[in-house]
């Protein structure tokens, strides 16, 4: 097992997330809810992988300060980054984290998607199902950078304009990890 890859599907609950109305200066929050994701776990050694980690929620602008109902908002996640298990790789407690970018999208009119660069830090533990299988529980908290008071969504000749210098997040996560050589 100490060589061998693995694979993770994951099922989470996301919160956390705001942005400021430029114009009227309200928060703008991201609702939570679900979110699910992915990784891939490389053996590095005998106490870390190196990891490529994707995770997606789909949310609402809450209130949603603009004509319309309500807005909704696609989060991607996509970091490379590894995981540290402090006794053996494969089971147990660990710490995970990672670098690489947030795509945000929206679907109101006038909102223009948003890549920007992101980071992420956890804990988990492993529970071995099997010699093959086991089960992840991880907490994971996401920065996203947008920019010191940057407007985000907008191309050009925007009514709506709304800002942050970072939004961050928070993610309960389970998932059912199998490994192969």
């Amino acid at each position: 097992m100490l060589q061998s890859k693995g694979f993770t599907l994951y099922a989470g609950y996301q919160f956390g997330g705001s942005f400021t109305d430029q114009t009227s200066g309200q928060s703008v929050q991201l609702r939570e809810g679900g979110s699910f994701g992915a990784s891939l776990d490389l053996p590095l050694d005998e106490s870390s992988e190196l990891q490529v980690f994707y995770n997606h929620q789909s949310t609402e602008f809450s209130p949603w300060p603009y004509p319309g109902n309500s807005a909704q908002l696609r989060l991607d996640y996509l970091h490379i980054g590894g995981t540290y298990f402090p006794d053996e790789r494969g089971h147990g407690v660990y710490v995970v984290g990672g670098i690489g970018a947030t795509r945000m999208t929206p679907d109101a009119a006038g909102f223009e998607p948003a890549t920007r660069i992101s980071m992420n830090l956890g804990i988990g533990y492993l529970l071995p199902l099997s010699k093959n299988v086991g089960l992840r529980f991880e907490a994971r908290g996401f920065a996203t950078a947008i920019g010191s008071n940057a407007t985000v969504f907008c191309s050009g000749g925007c009514v709506a304009t709304l800002t942050a210098s970072a939004v961050t997040q928070g993610d309960f996560l389970i998932g059912i990890s199998a490994r192969f050589n």
